[in-house]
């Protein structure tokens, strides 16, 4: 404060003005930080093949289940054949995934519904393929809206799965999350997926549910 002053009456002597309105931000501002998030989740299930199956089964890490329909079928499921061999009638195949998902913004994954976070990972199914299928551009979407039923919305997994010998198939997946009065509801409703699977690379061929 001392020399402050000096320096003052030194400026002040020599006729001189100390200008102090400096520019006290940067030129460029700092860019924004985007915070992201990243988890892992694994679940597993059963697929039909065939038509319509029953409702899901529970299973410890989360369900998967090829319908979305929560009656049972009128009728013995369609036989299909997957391209593992021809498959039993209306049979039941277990499935289980292990999926990283990744967004690099989190305030566009939670305010967007059209954000679509990375997902990878690897994928069991053995009416499929003995060996694991790996997922390596699949997609995630949080809180989709649909049309109906009022104050829902889905959780959309969408992923190409590929196998050793490089066949490719495509599961589409949802969790319907709706807006219940007990906030316990929540844990069943994000840990039930419906899904469908397909051969190739996008939907199209439907090998295990058919509504």
């Amino acid at each position: 404060a001392v020399a402050e002053r000096c320096c003052v009456l030194l400026a002040a002597d020599l006729g001189l003005r100390i200008d102090y309105a400096l520019p006290s931000a940067a030129k460029t501002p700092n860019p924004t930080t985007k915070v992201g998030l990243e988890f892992t989740e694994t679940m597993k299930g059963y697929v039909w093949e065939g038509g319509r199956g029953p409702v899901p089964v529970p299973e410890a890490a989360g369900d998967v289940a090829a319908t979305a329909d929560a009656e049972p079928a009128a009728e013995p499921a369609t036989s299909t054949s997957s391209s593992n061999g021809p498959a039993t009638t209306g049979s039941r195949n277990p499935i289980q995934f292990t999926l990283t998902v990744r967004a690099d913004d989190l305030d566009a994954m939670l305010n967007t519904p059209e954000h679509k976070a990375h997902m990878h990972g690897t994928v069991m199914c053995p009416a499929i393929d003995s060996e694991p299928l790996s997922v390596v551009n699949g997609e995630f979407q949080l809180f989709v809206e649909v049309p109906s039923p009022p104050n829902t919305r889905h959780m959309v997994y969408s992923m190409a799965m590929y196998a050793k010998d490089g066949r490719a198939h495509f599961l589409y997946g949802f969790k319907v999350v709706k807006d219940h009065p007990n906030p316990l509801r929540i844990w069943h409703d994000t840990s039930t997926l419906y899904v469908t699977v397909h051969e190739g690379e996008c939907e199209s061929s439907l090998i295990f549910y058919e509504d």
